[in-house]
């Protein structure tokens, strides 16, 4: 059993009693010792643990600080170089970042939807071409017509059968 003695001295002390066994009940030893060190070295554990922690805190917010720039910064890479990629351009597609996290995916979806705008405006621009060729030969025959019929006067009925 112990108990802490406050007005034994200067400072607190802790008094130890241990009855001895095989003698009368009356006899113990009692070992007492000052807690003036032991209270120095709880109040210097409690500064260092406040240290520590700080230290820690700050290590963890440096730490985070630089894991989210370096994904910011992939991020924004990716979109720098979309930004690019116009209408003249949509063959060109995205450099892939490396691993098949979510900005690998992001660019590997971001990738299959230039290839599809691209075959769109492939498809978009075949069928100009094409309506542009079908056209131009019915409106060249009526170019050719009305250049015929303009050439010498004639009656308005003529005219009106050429048109």
């Amino acid at each position: 059993m112990f108990e802490t003695l406050n007005g034994f001295g200067e400072e607190p002390t802790r008094m130890v009693s241990v009855p001895v066994p095989g003698r009368a009940p009356w006899r113990a030893v009692q070992v007492a010792g000052s807690l003036d060190d032991t209270i120095r070295v709880m109040e210097s554990a409690g500064v260092l643990l406040l240290l520590l922690g700080m230290a820690l805190f700050v290590a963890l917010g440096t730490a985070g600080a630089s894991l989210t720039n370096r994904v910011f910064s992939a991020i924004d890479d990716v979109v720098r170089h979309a930004q690019r990629i116009g209408e003249a351009y949509l063959t060109e597609r995205l450099a892939h970042p490396g691993p098949h996290d979510e900005i690998g995916r992001l660019v590997d979806t971001l990738n299959d939807t230039l290839a599809r705008l691209d075959h769109s405006f492939e498809a978009q621009q075949r069928f100009t071409a094409d309506a542009s060729h079908e056209l131009r030969s019915p409106l060249s025959r009526l170019r050719t017509e009305i250049e015929l019929a303009l050439r010498r006067p004639r009656a308005p009925a003529e005219y009106e059968a050429t048109l």
